[in-house]
C-alpha cells in the first residue's frame, strides 16, 4: 500500500472546521510551520520522514510541499 501525507497539524489555524469535534487541527493546504528531521534550503522539496516529522530527503514517497525558507526544527512550508 501507498502512504501520502494528508496534510501537518497546525497551532494557529486560519479557518478552522469542524470546531466541535475532538482532535487537533490538521492544515491540508498553505503555509505553514513543520516539523523538519536535519536541516532544509529554501525551495526543497520535502518528504514525510515516517516519524511524524518532514525531511528533505526522497525516500520514495511523494513531496508534500516545499520549504518556503532555510533552516531546521519549526520551517514555514507550502502545502500542496
Amino acid at each position: 500500500s501507498k502512504n501520502f501525507v494528508l496534510g501537518v497539524i497546525s497551532a494557529k489555524p486560519a479557518y478552522l472546521m469542524n470546531r466541535e469535534a475532538k482532535g487537533q487541527a490538521v492544515a491540508l493546504v498553505g503555509r505553514v510551520p513543520v516539523k523538519i528531521s536535519g536541516s532544509v534550503k529554501k525551495g526543497d522539496p520535502i518528504w514525510p520522514a515516517g516519524n511524524g516529522e518532514a525531511c528533505n530527503i526522497d525516500n520514495g514517497r511523494e513531496p508534500f510541499g516545499f520549504a518556503l525558507a532555510d533552516g531546521e526544527g519549526l520551517v514555514e512550508c507550502a502545502l500542496k
